[in-house]
C-alpha cells in the first residue's frame, strides 16, 4: 500500500499521491504500541541496518553455501504465497478485495506506519525527549487504529488508489500493483544465490505483512528470525503457507 513520502519502505511499496496528504502523526511510542505491533517485526527490523545485510551474508556463507540457481524456486513460492494470502483476505471468496476486507487489512499498514515515522522523528534525540515522544505518539496511534472511521477513510484512500478499472474492489493484479516497479525488478531476477533467495524471500514475507495479507500472529511461531539457510526458508514459507490454506 502507498506509504507516507517518509516511510523507509518507499522503495519496496509504490508511493502515492492519493496517501501523502493524510495521516502524519505526532513524534513519538514504546510500551503499548511496541507490544500492538511487536509481531509485525518478529525478529528483524523491517528495513535492515547498515551492518544487518553483512551478518546475514556471512552467516549463510558460513553454513553450507551451494550455486544453485533458486530464481525458480522463489518464483513458485512467492506465487504461491501471495494467492493464498490474498485468498485469506477474500473472506466472502469472491475474487476480490472489497472495502470491509481492506479495512482489516489496513490496521498492519497503519502499526508499521506509525512505529517506523515514531523511530525516524525521534531519531538521534535524548533518550528521555525520545520516551517522551514515543508516549505522545502512543496514544495517538492507539486511538487512530481503534477508530473505524479513521480506518475506513484509510482503506478508502487506498482502494481509490489501486482500483484502476473503478469497480470499488480489487483483483490480484490491482492489490500486486502495489509494490514498486523497483521492487518487482528486484526480485524477478533469473539467476539467484542462497543468498539473495533468503534475503529476497525474508522481504517479500515482510511486504505480504505490511499489506496486511499476512496475520503476523498467525505465523509469529513460525517466522521468528530472518533467514539463515534456502532450507531453512524454504521450510518456514511453505509453513506460513499451509497456515494461511488452513485458515481459509
Amino acid at each position: 500500500l502507498p506509504p507516507p513520502p517518509s516511510d523507509p519502505m518507499r522503495s519496496q511499496l509504490r508511493p502515492g499521491r492519493a496517501l501523502r496528504g493524510g495521516w502524519r502523526v505526532s513524534p513519538g511510542a514504546v510500551s503499548a504500541i511496541t507490544a500492538l505491533a511487536s509481531l509485525l517485526f518478529v525478529g528483524v527490523a523491517l528495513v535492515p541496518g547498515p551492518g544487518d545485510a553483512g551478518r546475514r551474508r556471512g552467516a549463510v556463507l558460513g553454513s553450507v553455501f551451494t550455486t544453485s540457481n533458486y530464481a525458480p524456486q522463489f518464483k513458485k513460492l512467492t506465487k504461491e504465497l501471495f494467492n493464498v494470502a490474498f485468498n485469506e483476505c477474500d473472506k466472502d471468496d469472491s475474487g476480490f478485495i472489497e472495502l470491509e476486507e481492506l479495512k482489516s487489512m489496513i490496521i498492519q499498514l497503519m502499526l508499521i506506519e506509525g512505529v517506523e515515522m515514531a523511530e525516524t522523528e525521534t531519531a538521534g534525540l535524548p533518550r528521555d525527549q525520545a520516551a517522551m515522544g514515543w508516549e505522545r505518539m502512543q496514544r495517538d496511534l492507539i486511538d487512530k487504529v481503534s477508530s473505524s472511521e479513521y480506518r475506513e477513510h484509510r482503506a478508502k484512500e487506498v482502494l481509490n488508489y489501486l482500483d484502476r478499472d473503478g469497480d470499488g474492489k480489487l483483483s490480484r493484479e490491482e492489490l500486486q500493483s502495489a509494490f514498486s516497479p523497483e521492487f518487482i525488478s528486484e526480485i524477478s531476477t533469473p539467476e539467484m544465490g542462497e543468498v539473495e533467495y533468503c534475503e529476497k524471500l525474508d522481504r517479500y514475507i515482510r511486504v505480504l505483512k505490511a499489506l496486511g495479507m499476512i496475520d503476523a500472529q498467525r505465523v509469529a511461531d513460525v517466522k521468528k528470525d530472518p533467514f539463515q539457510d534456502a532450507e531453512t526458508a524454504t521450510k518456514t514459507t511453505k509453513a506460513i503457507i499451509k497456515i494461511l490454506k488452513k485458515g481459509h
